[in-house]
């Protein structure tokens, strides 16, 4: 949505070392082009603009909750929960857990690129911007 271009936009913005990455993975990508045609192939190499959008998702998230259906019984904790039951998930406090994101406040598009997760887990299944773990 329009919504999470202004957010994204913004967070550029504030972010004076994100632009500069920005710029500069799009110059590496689009160097000495003269037709300046974007392929798929180019939108696969610019890892750190998916990693700026899927930063500024975490942090604005489009919905704040959505619903799932348990298809089978289940437990959590004491707590028997029988199949058919409709939870809702609460994304907000999902992206900024602290069990699954470190600094979980902080505008950090690093937090997604392979190489920065040394001292990091990012669980796939805690970015769940759609309806579904990214």
């Amino acid at each position: 949505p329009s919504n999470t271009l202004a957010f994204i936009l913004y967070n550029v913005g504030i972010n004076p070392d994100v632009e500069q990455c920005i710029l500069d993975e799009i110059e590496k990508v689009f160097y000495c082009r003269s037709d300046f045609k974007i392929t798929y192939e180019d939108l696969n190499k610019l890892v750190y603009v998916e990693a700026v959008i899927k930063e500024v998702l975490r942090i604005r998230p489009v919905t704040s909750t959505i619903s799932r259906f348990l298809e089978h019984s289940d437990q959590f904790d004491e707590y028997n929960i029988p199949s058919s039951t409709q939870l809702a998930i609460n994304i907000v406090s999902l992206h900024k857990n602290q069990n699954y994101w470190k600094e979980p406040t902080k505008f950090n598009p690093s937090r997604f690129l392979a190489s920065s997760n040394n001292d990091e887990t990012y669980n796939k299944g805690t970015l769940m911007n759609f309806g579904g773990g990214l």
